[in-house]
This record gives structure tokens, C-alpha cells and sequence, in this order.
């Protein structure tokens, strides 16, 4: 179990700013999934505000860089999408994969992409690898 400090010191680090070229849309796939999607930004966001050291400038910082990265694409939820995470659902019912994990799964799936960053074992039962 990460303390509150290592979680802090592991996301900030992995956030820092760098000036990059924007990858090709093309190269999505290969990259590992940070904050692809609306729903994933919207569990880190709150973990952020609620680490009390950092508090909420630092969390409006945190998506403002987001928001402004050449390296993040932001795929939304589709109701397509959506069909198809509650499908998956039912076929991990003996799991407690949450509905966002269920619509991350499904758009990594159609994006190839096959890499999370993440803390929980939800990924690996669903087939992706994890990082860090």
C-alpha cells in the first residue's frame, strides 16, 4: 500500500511537463494509458484535491496541463461504448470491476492500447499489463 506522500511524489512525477512534439494519432496504441478518457480524469481529479498537501491549486494545475498536452487525446464515452462495458460487466460478474473500469477497459480495447497506469489488479484481470 502506496502512502499518501508516494502516491503524491508518483503522480506528480509522472505529470511533469516536458515540451514534446504531439504524438500521431496513429501511435495512440502504443502509448500507456495516463488520463485517455473523460471518466478516468474524473477518479483522478478528486484523489488529487483530497491529497491534503497539495490541495486545490494543485489539482486545477493538474488538469489545466491536461488540458493543454500535446500528449494526452481524450476519447469520450460513446452509448456504444457504454453497451459494451455493461456487456463486460456481466461476463466479470464474479469480479468488482467498477462501471469505469469496465468503460476504460472497452476503450483501451478499440484502441489497441494495451498498457494502464495504475495501482489496481482490475487491469491485469482484464488482460492489460500495468505501469508502474
Amino acid at each position: 500500500m502506496l502512502s499518501v506522500t508516494e502516491a503524491r511524489d508518483r503522480i506528480l512525477s509522472h505529470f511533469q511537463t516536458t515540451p514534446v512534439e504531439p504524438l500521431p494519432l496513429g501511435k495512440c496504441a502504443n502509448r500507456v494509458l495516463a488520463v485517455d478518457n473523460l471518466l478516468l480524469l474524473l477518479l483522478v481529479f478528486p484523489l488529487i484535491k483530497a491529497l491534503h498537501e497539495l490541495g486545490h491549486a494543485a489539482a486545477s494545475a493538474f488538469l489545466e496541463r491536461i488540458r493543454t498536452s500535446p500528449r494526452i487525446v481524450r476519447v469520450y464515452s460513446t452509448e456504444a461504448i457504454e453497451a459494451e462495458a455493461q456487456a463486460m460487466l456481466g461476463t466479470y460478474h464474479d469480479h468488482d470491476f467498477s462501471y469505469v473500469d469496465a468503460v476504460s477497459f472497452t476503450i483501451m480495447k478499440r484502441q489497441k492500447i494495451r498498457k494502464a497506469f495504475a495501482f489496481d489488479k482490475h487491469f491485469l484481470t482484464a488482460g492489460f499489463l500495468i505501469a508502474p
